[in-house]
């Protein structure tokens, strides 16, 4: 039990470790080995299958050649593939993932839904390639991380009211303050594997792709802006409310990522937003 438990943890430390390794040093050698390592422990631990293996090598083989492509068609049909696959991440559709259930059932706060808390490693893997192996320029510099910073903080603080007001005026979700003995798993869970992972996918992959592609148009980007975001919200399962509450949220960290051309401020936005969600309103729903 105790080997398993540490295998356990080591595949999760070394998987973060690899998604922080991407703003200290962009390359594939370093966060590939720390993934790898991730790999075995995960194997050890019976997180990973073996046929789980041969799907993070093709997912890692189509991320290069979608940041590789040169010509103009090259990056828009890799990019098709990326996002493809991604969203077979995302669901849990890749075989040989068995993902860690930290609680199942969860309730927390008062007449909210119960929800199961995973540590995912297949969706958590969108975030690692696409930023990894993608054309995206990634914060290298406290200066410009500190600048950027006050640039999206004024921007997050209205997505923020805007987004908790529509979905208390629904009543989606209701005022409800509480610190949970699961919030600092929860912050870094969600800044890593869920944040990281959404953002990379509908931000720095979707957005970006149709922001050059339209960009000759007059409303190249306005489109580029609505198509990303109802891509995001009909990847949120959960009825038409919550798309169209997550749509709504999309449009928001789409335009900070707009106006500041920085993945970084769209996945602060939205990790601000969830941090504030599950503190204090209900989580994730009412019931």
């Amino acid at each position: 039990m105790n080997s398993l438990l540490t295998s356990s943890l080591a595949t999760y430390t070394l998987l973060s470790l690899a998604i922080i390794s991407l703003w200290l040093e962009k390359k594939p050698l370093i966060f590939g080995t720390l993934l790898g390592l991730a790999c075995i422990a995960g194997l050890l631990a019976g997180h990973l299958h073996l046929v789980a293996l041969l799907g993070i090598a093709l997912f890692a083989c189509i991320a290069q050649g979608w940041g590789m492509a040169q010509k103009q068609w090259q990056p828009v049909v890799w990019g098709i593939l990326v996002a493809l696959f991604s969203v077979l991440l995302w669901f849990h559709k890749v075989p040989g993932f068995a993902n860690a259930l930290l609680a199942k059932n969860l309730v927390i706060g008062q007449h909210t839904q119960a929800f199961n808390f995973f540590l995912n490693i297949d969706k958590s893997l969108i975030g690692l390639f696409i930023l990894g192996f993608g054309p995206i320029d990634l914060l290298k510099t406290r200066a410009e991380a500190w600048q950027l910073f006050k640039q999206t903080l004024p921007m997050a603080a209205l997505s923020i009211f805007m987004i908790l007001g529509l979905a208390c005026i629904t009543g989606y979700v209701q005022y409800d303050f509480k610190m949970n003995h699961l919030l600092l798993i929860f912050a870094l869970n969600n800044l890593l594997f869920v944040c990281i992972a959404e953002e990379a996918l509908c931000r720095g992959l979707v957005q970006k792709t149709l922001s050059q592609m339209l960009a000759p148009y007059r409303y190249g980007q306005v489109l580029a802006l609505l198509a990303a975001s109802l891509f995001f919200g009909l990847l949120h399962r959960g009825g038409l409310l919550y798309i169209l509450l997550a749509t709504i949220a999309g449009l928001c960290y789409g335009f900070v990522y707009q106006k500041t051309q920085r993945i970084e401020a769209s996945i602060l936005t939205h990790f601000v937003l969830n941090m504030v969600h599950f503190v204090g309103f209900s989580y994730p729903a009412l019931a």
